[in-house]
């Protein structure tokens, strides 16, 4: 009989279960052996840790390992509330993991709509379009878990790779500031053609339509000698 996933569920403690398991599989435990065919009817002959995490996801109608990993923080993500998960797809997009924010966007396609910030992060146009109807000045507002433009954003972020370029000629076109930059805490002026660029000592992937961008943004006024985005350049393979 399966196992059903509850908000109790705790990863750290399925990792546990798993090497214990496996150490009564080792030591010809019968009702481990009896409880790995169960979910899995012809498992390996000497299974690993990997082998029992594989039953462990099946026992909770999972796939594999990654898929009962992915169900878990399904599990999490709903405890949160709206503003919570829009900070994360925010912070995934512009600084972390774009797969884990596009993985919260296909489960909560709403926060994309959230405001001109996440719209533009995120990748839709038309929503774009909607925020700049209702406020004409936002595109020159700064905003969101980062406090940035949306222009911003977009140069920023990952998670898009379609409409990044069409999204920032309509921020210019409404206003956007091509020079907006913050300060990284250590005295350094970060552009939006630095956000573009990326690199830099974390290795950070350039903007999928980066080269696009940045022309853009220079022939929006941008400054093309822009200091941070060439160290970044400069020190990526040393």
């Amino acid at each position: 009989m399966g196992r059903a996933l509850t908000l109790k569920t705790n990863l750290d403690t399925l990792r546990k279960d798993a090497k214990r398991w496996l150490k009564a599989l080792r030591e010809n435990d019968g009702k481990a052996q009896d409880g790995l065919r169960a979910p899995w009817p012809k498992p390996p002959a000497e299974a690993g840790l990997r082998d029992i995490q594989h039953a462990l996801a099946l026992e909770y109608g999972c796939e594999n390992w990654m898929a009962l990993k992915a169900a878990i923080e399904d599990l999490a993500l709903d405890r949160k509330s709206h503003a919570e998960r829009v900070d994360l797809v925010m912070r995934h997009a512009a600084e972390g993991d774009p797969a884990a924010a596009r993985r919260i966007l296909r489960r909560h396609p709403a926060i994309a709509r959230d405001s001109l910030f996440t719209a533009a992060i995120c990748g839709d146009l038309a929503e774009v379009e909607r925020w700049l109807e209702r406020d004409p000045q936002g595109a020159t507002r700064t905003g969101g878990m980062l406090d940035r433009t949306a222009l911003g954003y977009v140069a920023y972020g990952r998670l898009d790779t379609e409409n990044a370029v069409a999204i920032a000629r309509r921020l210019l076109e409404a206003g956007a500031d091509p020079n907006f930059q913050f300060d990284d805490g250590w005295g350094n002026a970060f552009t939006v053609v630095t956000g573009a660029i990326g690199l830099g000592e974390g290795a950070r992937p350039s903007h999928p339509q980066a080269q696009a961008l940045v022309d853009l943004l220079v022939g929006s006024g941008a400054g093309p000698y822009d200091r941070q985005a060439l160290y970044n350049v400069s020190i990526v393979g040393q």
